[in-house]
């Protein structure tokens, strides 16, 4: 026998109005979400999206892309290479940490990457701020804020 849009048993599935859900044959009001999860919730997410470990995916390329540069100029191979650091940074200005001398640089804060390798016993140092094209700074300073 089919169920009549007046059968309880047809809408036992579905909310019976705001605020109640039926489960079997008995309605039971609905517990709202408190907002702290729903943030906690929402945080994962976009973490997840993120790259798992919540990591900023161009400070993994600046990483990458260091010491590929590090091994090309040390002549080793990439595992014989150690990360130090690996940092997202605000710079001090244009020069990116590595101010070359009788050089005017931008006098602007510059968001980049600070990554500290080490090869043997040689710590080397590659700045950026473009993930893309890390340099190696002979003579590094330190930046304005690392995040």
């Amino acid at each position: 026998m089919a169920a009549t849009a007046d059968d309880p048993a047809r809408h036992r599935h579905l909310p019976r109005r705001s605020g109640t859900v039926a489960h079997d044959d008995e309605w039971t009001p609905m517990r709202p979400v408190p907002r702290p999860t729903l943030l906690l919730a929402l945080l994962s997410v976009l973490l997840a999206s993120a790259g798992c470990d919540g990591r900023d995916p161009d400070l993994e390329v600046a990483t990458n892309q260091a010491i590929q540069q590090a091994a090309e100029d040390e002549q080793v191979e990439p595992d014989d290479i150690r990360v130090v650091s690996a940092d997202e940074v605000t710079w001090r200005d244009g020069a990116i940490g590595c101010p070359e001398p009788d050089m005017a640089h931008p006098q602007v804060l510059v968001e980049g990457f600070r990554v500290v390798l080490e090869v043997g016993n040689e710590r080397l140092h590659y700045h950026a701020d473009d993930p893309e094209a890390p340099f190696r700074c002979e003579e590094p300073e330190e930046p304005l804020e690392v995040h």
